[in-house]
């Protein structure tokens, strides 16, 4: 049973959340942060369930800003029904700052650097390369040496380097 809504089989959130989890233990992180951060994985893409097949499976680097914007709410969408289930509460905080930016330029909150969630930064760094080695971003597979590099480029504005510092650290092994 995959917990995909994205017409896949290819076990992206079980992937994520593996990887997540790892990457919260190699932090030091609290083993219960490292459950919050699993879960989050697992349900981030709950609020995916009304859209559109043709806008799931679009290359997200060709989406307009309001499709950007439609799958950015997503990420609200699912924290607000995570938040319902008092248990998940610490999980959907990590998902609603999904996509918040390190240089304070991302979404909903504009959040900076450290005001992020670590969860939220990790899975961020994450989700991000999985999409890229799986096609996602640029419709196109790419290997996961060009989606360290990629992923790379993007410290200091949205992702955290350090977490990128880590990830690479913990796929290179």
């Amino acid at each position: 049973i995959s917990l995909s809504l994205w017409n896949e089989l290819s076990g992206h959130e079980y992937r994520v959340a593996e990887q997540s989890r790892q990457l919260a233990v190699i932090l030091g992180l609290t083993s219960q942060q490292g459950i919050d951060i699993y879960i989050a994985s697992l349900l981030y893409r709950i609020g995916t369930y009304n859209f559109d097949a043709e806008l799931v499976n679009k290359a997200k680097d060709t989406y307009s800003f309001e499709e950007l914007r439609v799958f950015q709410d997503s990420a609200q969408i699912s924290a607000e029904l995570m938040e319902i289930v008092d248990i998940l509460k610490p999980s959907a905080l990590i998902v609603k700052h999904l996509y918040e930016n390190v240089d304070g330029s991302g979404h909903p909150d504009r959040l900076v650097k450290k005001d992020i969630p670590i969860g939220s930064r990790i899975l961020r760094v994450v989700t991000l390369f999985d999409d890229l080695i799986a096609g996602k971003i640029t419709g196109k597979k790419i290997s996961p040496d060009r989606a360290t590099v990629l992923v790379g480029e993007l410290n200091q504005t949205i992702l955290d380097n350090q977490i990128i510092q880590f990830f690479v650290e913990m796929i290179n092994n």
